[in-house]
């Protein structure tokens, strides 16, 4: 039988991501709630359309600024994006997708940040690069998290060559094809996805994620999510 809520949860919880952990009183507030936290114990930081670089950023500052947090942590759950991301903290550019720009096109009608995040993925991006860069990072993550249990979670299946890095329990489902299949186009306005996943599945995704954390789940159950 599954457990659904730990009782008495000592401890904090730390979670971090990109645009999956936007919107913290949505699923990760419901995680939270499910795994015996409140809300003085819970840690959230979603920057959509961040790469990894933000995410180190902000573990860096908790580890600065938050240290009677951090000292008392006994859970982290983090959702790495896609490693082929601009490693940069410029929130302009993390908003900005890349275009196909034309050979020659109106730079006034293009906004400054859209231009140069489209010409870094066509004349800068190395993949090999961002894939060693996600590497190590992984390898910093595993000493800057240490014995604290972690769930790891990824947005595409392009971090999986790297995953055998990391410590802690990993599950490679790729979140953005789970939200794909079981959530309306994000272009239906009357629907709200504000993590990629609607209200309803917000609720879904926070239950399995806790059953996650406590051993009850190894991977996502998406017929869950077509319901």
């Amino acid at each position: 039988m599954i457990q659904q809520h730990f009782d008495n949860m000592n401890g904090n919880l730390l979670i971090l991501g990109d645009s999956f952990c936007e919107h913290a009183q949505y699923w990760p507030t419901w995680c939270a709630e499910a795994l015996g936290y409140d809300n003085s114990q819970v840690y959230v930081y979603g920057q959509p359309g961040a790469s990894w670089w933000p995410i180190r950023a902000q573990l860096m500052h908790c580890r600065k600024s938050k240290k009677d947090f951090m000292s008392a942590l006994s859970q982290v759950i983090i959702i790495h994006p896609n490693p082929q991301r601009i490693i940069t903290q410029n929130t302009m550019i993390m908003a900005n997708n890349a275009m196909i720009l034309p050979m020659m096109f109106d730079n006034t009608q293009i906004k400054e940040p859209l231009i140069a995040s489209s010409l870094y993925y066509k004349y800068i991006n190395d993949h090999e690069f961002h894939a060693w860069a996600e590497r190590n990072w992984f390898r910093e993550l595993n000493e800057l998290i240490g014995t604290v249990p972690v769930l790891h979670l990824f947005a595409t299946a392009t971090s999986s060559s790297n995953a055998d890095v990391l410590n802690g329990v990993k599950v490679l489902a790729p979140l953005t094809e789970l939200s794909l299949t079981t959530s309306p186009p994000r272009t239906d306005r009357n629907i709200k996805t504000p993590n990629h996943f609607t209200l309803a599945h917000n609720r879904v995704f926070a239950r399995q994620v806790a059953q996650l954390v406590q051993g009850n789940l190894i991977d996502f159950d998406a017929s869950e999510f077509l319901q």
